[in-house]
């Protein structure tokens, strides 16, 4: 009954639209009995026409509802290219996502008590996308993930908090960003998010841990490098430096580094605890560091107690080509070097006491380095 289904589309959207002064749109929906409906074509634009979503296809299969909790129960939620697209507009101050919660509340004030929740035991998105940019900051990162397949048990939307376990997730932004698999629990609030059992495969690095991100809205993960607070876990993980670079270009061309370790602060102001570092054939770094203007280059700063550092002096040679093109011609006769100590500062200005073993030499060092370069 194409007919029948088409009119109870548009009459649907119809009180909708009405109800809330919206220009949503649907193609089709359909009753399956005993317990589930289908949807064809759901479109809404925001305030200013531009898409906010767009659910190709979305199968429903429901459980129960809950007047008294305001709760609905599903079974299944499934959705086919389903776009999201989270925008600040030109000249706004606000999300295009709150502009719509705005419509829907209206002039009524927000009860806790009140809220809506939503659960479902298994929700399954395929060929789906979403898109982040805050059109006042084109300087700041702009999220377009496409290709986005996730599959999610036990999903749990109450009021504003979201969380579920995610058995699987991938998604790409072109070559620039490829996430190849994913699974998490995790817990997504207005103010953070939680990631506990967390393993990440992207085509150029794999991370397993936990970790919490702390931020003051939503928009802060635009400006994630210095907005966003993190502290967890690293329990194994190879990261790439054009993974990091994908958030922020500004960060050195470090080799892939395999690490181990505690981290709390923003990425810009991080402070490394209990580290274990690795990379290229022979370098390792072992102990506690703070890092400041980690993404800025040649400001890089470090500050530590006690940290040691095992490598070899062709390592050092390309660590310091990242910064610099003047090489410090003892390290072509340094061999294996070997330090430990204290150091705060950056390559050509710093305060270091520590000892250095290499091929021709055993120091001890006592060093307030000023405009080195």
């Amino acid at each position: 009954m194409p007919s029948v289904q088409i009119y109870g589309a548009k009459k649907a959207t119809g009180w909708f639209n009405h109800r809330y002064n919206q220009n949503a749109s649907l193609e089709r929906f359909q009753y399956h009995f005993p317990n589930s409906f289908s949807f064809e074509e759901l479109f809404l634009p925001d305030h200013k026409g531009d898409t906010l979503f767009y659910i190709k296809d979305l199968n429903l299969s429901f459980k129960a509802w809950s007047q008294n909790e305001r709760a609905l129960y599903l079974n299944k939620l499934e959705a086919n290219q389903a776009y999201f697209y989270l925008r600040t507009q030109a000249g706004d101050s606000l999300s295009n996502i709150k502009f719509f919660i705005d419509a829907i509340k209206g002039d009524k004030a927000s009860d806790p008590n009140q809220s809506f929740n939503l659960s479902s035991t298994d929700v399954q998105l395929s060929d789906s996308r979403f898109y982040m940019e805050n059109r006042n900051e084109p300087e700041r990162i702009q999220f377009h993930w496409r290709n986005a397949n996730t599959y999610l048990n036990d999903f749990l939307l109450a009021g504003r908090d979201v969380s579920a376990k995610i058995k699987e997730i991938s998604f790409r932004e072109g070559e620039k960003f490829v996430v190849q698999s994913g699974t998490a629990n995790f817990l997504y609030g207005p103010k953070g998010l939680v990631v506990q059992d967390l393993g990440l495969t992207t085509s150029r690095s794999n991370l397993s841990g936990s970790l919490n991100f702390i931020m003051d809205s939503p928009s802060s993960y635009s400006s994630f490098v210095d907005s966003v607070y993190m502290d967890g876990q690293i329990v194994d993980g190879n990261i790439a430096a054009d993974d990091i670079r994908y958030f922020s270009e500004a960060y050195p061309k470090f080799p892939t580094t395999s690490i181990q370790g505690l981290f709390e602060g923003t990425v810009n102001d991080l402070v490394l605890s209990q580290m274990e570092l690795s990379a290229w054939q022979d370098l390792q770094i072992l102990g506690d560091l703070h890092l400041k203007n980690t993404t800025s280059g040649k400001n890089l700063s470090l500050e530590t107690q006690d940290l040691q550092i095992y490598g070899h002096a062709d390592e050092a040679k390309r660590l310091i080509s990242l910064f610099s093109d003047t090489i410090p011609a003892i390290l072509n006769r340094a061999g294996l070097i070997e330090w430990e100590g204290s150091f705060n500062g950056g390559l050509f200005d710093f305060v270091t006491k520590s000892k250095l073993n290499s091929n021709f030499a055993r120091l001890e060092l006592d060093l307030d380095i000023r405009n080195l370069n």
